[in-house]
């Protein structure tokens, strides 16, 4: 996601956190009373984190961190004012902006302090090291409540941390691909944000579980998520990948803006297909929800682009989805949150229009897109209400959710042969190899060393990566998808299906997954622990195609009698 979008979604949480004030009461607790206690929280932290700033800056004189001072205090007040209101989902975010504006003047001070070269640098990678230990405390506290949720509550609450979790891994990579030196200040800043949002995260998690344990209907965990999953593969096949030539085309056709659409829909697009690869619904839907937005957004524009009474529309559906949310929310049990969220979204694109005529048709078109969205979610949660509450929360364990298929042939296309640049000469004979039997089955092959690939191409073709991590950059990104991962132990390189460890130099695998940069086409990893095993995988492969079913297999080459001999080990399924 761009630096542009993340800066949206500063904008967006805080705005629709505000009217969200749905009370759910379970003998002697209320959802009211928990968030009180996150706003509570987090207000203590906001003083704590000021306070320590002022003491580092007082001393100094430092313009940048005093005006990220500034910028804390003006975040307090807003903070305040809130919660004077009793807004307090906004006047939490607020309190979260507070700790990361105060954290990232301390930053500056401490720079400022020992005055050497190398500080901006030391400062923005420890930034870097405890933003990523409170994103990684977030995302398994998420998949910790994704096993368990079983009521619609806990469900609710999930998605809203979800958009959390999302806003903050962003900001995490955003400062990842700022690590220059002209781009620490910005670095620290977006690891301090991330680092906020991720305790902001996991603290609404502790009341999504809190909720879920206290809920009135509890149903079949399985079930749930079964429901969830629906919606989430119905969502992620009417979004359209757009190939770079049509993506062009439209952007000439509708305008500049389209460009920013399509970016935006394209990362959230990528994400989204690897969290659905990995049974993640609940974050799926957070991610495709995005990318749907955009995508939908783009096809109302070309539509309407000349329609003046799309403001007219926007508000009647957006006053018949509070109505639908209204009669769904009876229960004084259930809450909305997730929804009336991205209801308020609509309202800003809304308000944005009336800012920006330039662009008004395209932000009607956003706003239209989020409210038939959440027409989407609300028909999901009526759907789950209908559901017989109670039965064996551990049965269905066996449910098998549906994946992007498994290729059982290249997916129509062009397919690019990936081997590493400074890799062995096996590896490069092995990518010819296997492009000479692709092209005699009539498939159109490009081999590229992986310095030369570019993100288009992992995009728009069927890629065949040739070397392990070490040798292959490609690899070496997709390695945590892989069924077999790799893994260094000390100097050596082991391939583990998650029963068996292998080790052995001639072992080699072979790995068949939808592409993660575009689920629509496929990835087949050719690679070995040594260069021998990756000269296995690719005969086996080449030789004898029929062998290689389900995801692939781990391979092993054998010498006997001066010839190679090809050991099937194990099938991934």
């Amino acid at each position: 996601m761009s630096r542009n979008l993340s800066r949206v979604l500063l904008v967006l949480l805080p705005i629709v956190f505000s009217q969200c004030q749905t009370v759910v009461v379970a003998g002697d607790w209320s959802f009211e009373q928990a968030l009180q206690d996150v706003l509570d929280r987090f207000s203590g932290v906001a003083e704590e984190e000021l306070g320590r700033a002022e003491a580092m800056l007082k001393p100094l004189s430092d313009a940048r961190g005093d005006a990220a001072l500034q910028t804390a205090k003006v975040f307090q007040v807003d903070a305040k004012r809130f919660e004077e209101e009793k807004r307090v989902f906004l006047a939490v975010f607020s309190f979260a902006k507070v700790v990361a504006n105060a954290r990232t003047a301390q930053d500056y001070a401490y720079i400022a302090r020992i005055n050497l070269p190398q500080a901006e640098e030391q400062i923005a990678n420890k930034a870097m090291r405890e933003s990523l230990i409170a994103v990684e405390k977030a995302r398994l506290h998420a998949e910790s409540m994704r096993k368990k949720v079983s009521s619609l509550e806990g469900l609710d609450l999930l998605l809203v941390s979800d958009e959390l979790l999302v806003t903050s891994l962003y900001a995490y990579r955003d400062a990842e691909n700022l690590q220059d030196k002209a781009s620490y200040p910005l670095a620290i800043w977006n690891a301090r944000w991330a680092e906020a949002t991720a305790e902001l995260a996991d603290a609404y998690l502790d009341v999504a579980a809190q909720a879920d344990n206290r809920a009135g209907k509890r149903y079949n965990h399985y079930t749930l998520r079964q429901k969830l999953g629906e919606l989430v593969e119905e969502l992620y096949g009417e979004t359209p990948r757009k190939t770079l030539a049509e993506y062009l085309v439209d952007r000439k056709t509708l305008g500049e803006e389209i460009g920013v659409c399509y970016t935006q829909a394209t990362s959230f697009d990528q994400e989204a297909g690897q969290a659905l690869t990995m049974g993640d619904y609940d974050l799926a839907l957070a991610l495709i929800a995005q990318a749907y937005i955009s995508y939908e957004a783009v096809d109302i524009y070309r539509e309407h682009k000349e329609n003046q009474n799309m403001l007219e529309e926007t508000l009647q559906m957006i006053s018949q989805s509070k109505k639908a949310l209204e009669k769904l929310g009876k229960e004084k049990a259930f809450t909305n949150q997730y929804p009336e969220i991205i209801l308020e979204m609509a309202e800003f694109d809304l308000a944005e229009a009336k800012i920006n005529q330039k662009n008004k048709n395209l932000a009607f078109s956003k706003a239209m897109a989020r409210v038939r969205l959440t027409q989407r979610i609300v028909g999901l949660y009526e759907e789950i209400k209908k559901l017989v509450p109670g039965g064996d929360l551990e049965a269905g364990i066996s449910y098998t959710f549906k994946k992007p298929p498994l290729p059982k042939s290249l997916p129509p296309g062009k397919t690019l042969i990936i081997y590493g640049a400074k890799a062995a000469q096996e590896d490069k004979e092995a990518a010819n190899l296997i492009s000479e039997r692709l092209g005699g089955l009539g498939v159109e092959t490009q081999i590229l060393e992986d310095s030369r690939v570019v993100s288009e191409q992992l995009v728009e073709n069927n890629l065949v990566l040739v070397g392990g991590p070490a040798a292959n950059k490609i690899t070496k990104q997709l390695n945590p998808s892989l069924d077999a991962p790799f893994s260094k132990y000390g100097p050596n390189w082991l391939i583990s299906d998650g029963t068996t460890t292998y080790q052995d130099v001639d072992i080699g695998l072979i790995n068949i997954l939808p592409n993660p940069y575009n689920p629509r086409k496929a990835v087949i990893v050719v690679a070995g622990i040594t260069r021998s095993g990756t000269q296995a995988a690719a005969k086996i492969l080449v030789g004898n195609p029929a062998n290689i079913v389900a995801k692939g297999a781990i391979i092993r080459a054998v010498r006997k009698a001066g010839e190679d001999f090809y050991q099937k080990l194990r099938t991934l399924r």
